[in-house]
């Protein structure tokens, strides 16, 4: 996951799933000194609501507890990696498959991907690590849901074929989750109602879901970094996660890119000692790492990552990793000044947001340093 972390938007904010992406139209419009979103076009405000409503669902919900249970006991459940996915894990591995982890991603797709179960709306796909079963979600905006059931590899076995043997149990989870594709997404599971999480429950609860993070609209940015510029590409994602932008109408590579991730902080905190161009740094309090460009990436590329949790250190004080909530900032060919604008006016719009929400966490000690 470190890896991923230090590799752009493409690698970053891409969900579990195998399926090809597709990229989301741009529209374009002439920013003013407005707030946001009064400064966009007609055609992009109509994405904020839908946007909005996404990031206000609890993906753990997607996974239906019975088929979860007949499976095993499950040791986790809760955010893992991108904000539209949510992770089941059984240690030990569960039952004869020794079924490891159980997960559900938002993907964008065609409906093309993977192979056809005959009678059902499903696609399959096996490899030699897990299998993957497809469902749509939302048909108009292209969005399905990935449930990819994985065990325990053995990496250097370069003989091994597809886990065919893991889809059944993919497509069980996956069937038990289409009524779920029918019910309007407001309705859907609230991050808001996720029950607190404990250490040892009897089920576990969804951890790490109802985190101020998660319903912070991203292309708030859009209120500094892009008011008063002479253009305005906005790329809108369909789950509300990320925000992609062009600001100059000479070069529309020169992209902008704001997204969030849960996972190893630790890891991201620690400038990796072959990485020569990486530096901690501090953003609005919160401890963060910058990325310059590298010989693979254009040298005017950067990246910051930062830590929501103000108290989070690159290693823990007996040197276990730590998992959190990280803002990720990048732009492609403006430079580490740009980049670090824009990690500013999202850590101080996040800083701000969870202040004004602080009776919805009570389990933060506190937003900001």
């Amino acid at each position: 996951m470190a890896g991923m972390l230090v590799l752009g938007l493409a690698a970053s904010a891409c969900s579990a799933s195998t399926a090809p992406q597709e990229p989301a139209a741009a529209t374009e419009s002439a920013p003013t000194s407005l707030p946001y979103p009064e400064f966009l076009s007609e055609a992009q405000k109509a994405t904020l609501p839908h946007r909005a409503a996404m990031r206000a669902m609890d993906p753990c919900g997607l996974l239906d507890t019975d088929a979860l249970a007949s499976i095993g006991h499950a040791t986790y459940i809760g955010a893992n990696n991108a904000y539209g996915e949510c992770s089941s894990r059984f240690s030990p591995p569960a039952g004869p498959l020794q079924i490891r982890e159980i997960s559900v991603a938002f993907t964008t797709s065609t409906g093309t991907y993977g192979t056809p179960v005959a009678g059902t709306p499903i696609r399959i796909s096996a490899t030699p690590d897990f299998c993957t079963a497809y469902i749509m979600f939302d048909e108009t905006r292209h969005i399905g849901l990935a449930y990819t059931v994985s065990s325990p590899g053995n990496l250097m076995d370069s003989g091994r074929g597809p886990r065919e043997d893991l889809c059944p149990t993919a497509q069980a989870v996956a069937t038990a989750a289409i009524p779920l594709t029918k019910t309007p997404v407001d309705q859907l599971p609230q991050r808001g109602d996720a029950p607190p999480f404990t250490e040892q429950p009897e089920f576990p609860a969804h951890a790490q879901v109802n985190h101020p993070l998660a319903t912070l609209d991203p292309c708030a940015v859009l209120s500094t970094v892009a008011a008063g510029a002479p253009i305005l590409r906005f790329y809108p994602d369909s789950f509300g996660w990320q925000c992609n932008f062009v600001i100059d109408p000479d070069n529309h590579a020169n992209a902008h890119h704001v997204w969030y991730t849960y996972g190893v902080v630790s890891a991201a905190l620690e400038p990796g000692a072959y990485r020569k161009e990486e530096s901690r740094i501090t953003v609005g309090g919160h401890p963060a790492v910058q990325t310059r460009g590298k010989q693979y990436r254009n040298p005017s590329f950067c990246q910051i990552v930062i830590a929501a949790d103000p108290d989070a250190q690159p290693t823990d004080a007996d040197g276990e990793v730590s998992l959190g909530h990280m803002i990720h900032v990048a732009v492609d060919e403006s430079g580490c000044d740009a980049a670090l604008e824009m990690a500013e006016a999202i850590v101080d719009l996040y800083n701000t947001h969870c202040e004004a929400n602080r009776d919805q966490y009570p389990a933060m000690s506190r937003c900001r340093a």
